[in-house]
């Protein structure tokens, strides 16, 4: 999925309208001069940046073979106004085969940010998520179902992201947990919650009273939601999916400040 702003297509479009303009009310059968070609090359590179960033391979493509061919031949105003004609037909082709989409500004901020430019933000996402970095690849897909309305598929991935926390917490006490039956597991943590005592530590009152509370979240989390979106029993608009994501987000950090670990598999 690629995030386009449609700023960048009409730039591209009048930046190229602009350059035809010039060439065409020049003396046509002149050869360019060393500054407007410097000036085209310019303007031809950062809009063959942008269709590289775009996946327009086509006309990225055939803009590098006109900054070439300028390069090594002294075209003239017309010749070159002909080669930017056929640089907007390719354009005009190539964004035909593609579909566009519309996305609010309230959805577009939950989308994930391009990698190649979000690595500050990517860091910053780690240092949040602790000691459980694994669940930001289902936490990246809840946010970019919730941006494009697909709310079932949002709650969905949030639960796949406290299916590694309920593993991790498991772990702690020791139980398995492949592929199994939340309630059984929460239970059997449960159990060995009720055994903490004086003898686990001068904090064992803190330690039980928050792995109670997580258990006790998990249970919630089960059968409020986990059970029903895993069996399509309900359907969730943007108010519930929304609601849902910043529970899951505020209970995962509360585990990680918890000290919790990650099960690597």
């Amino acid at each position: 999925m690629y995030q386009i702003s449609a700023a960048t297509l009409v730039r591209i479009g009048a930046t190229l309208q602009s350059m035809r303009d010039f060439m065409t009310s020049t003396t046509p059968h002149a050869a360019v001069n060393d500054v407007n070609r410097t000036s085209m090359f310019s303007h031809l590179a950062d809009i063959k940046r942008s269709c590289d960033e775009l996946s327009l391979n086509c006309t990225g493509e055939f803009i590098g073979w006109v900054i070439r061919d300028c390069s090594t031949t002294n075209r003239t105003y017309a010749e070159v106004g002909a080669a930017l004609q056929h640089v907007s037909i390719t354009l005009q082709q190539e964004l035909d085969r593609h579909w566009f989409g519309h996305i609010d500004s309230e959805k577009a901020k939950y989308l994930r940010h391009d990698h190649r430019r979000d690595h500050g933000q990517s860091a910053i996402r780690k240092r949040r998520a602790g000691c459980l970095p694994h669940a930001l690849v289902d936490a990246a897909r809840a946010r970019n179902c919730f941006g494009l309305g697909e709310n079932d598929a949002c709650v969905f991935h949030l639960m796949r992201v406290l299916e590694k926390g309920l593993a991790s917490l498991a772990a702690e006490f020791g139980e398995p947990f492949q592929f199994e039956n939340w309630h059984n597991v929460i239970e059997r943590v449960e159990s060995k919650i009720r055994k903490i005592d004086p003898g686990s530590g001068s904090a064992w009152k803190d330690k039980r009273q928050f792995y109670s509370e997580v258990a006790c979240e998990f249970m919630f989390f089960k059968d409020a939601w986990r059970n029903h979106v895993m069996h399509g029993r309900s359907e969730y608009d943007d108010e519930r999916a929304e609601n849902i994501y910043s529970h899951v987000g505020a209970f995962m950090k509360h585990l990680a400040r918890g000290g919790l670990r990650e099960v690597v598999p």
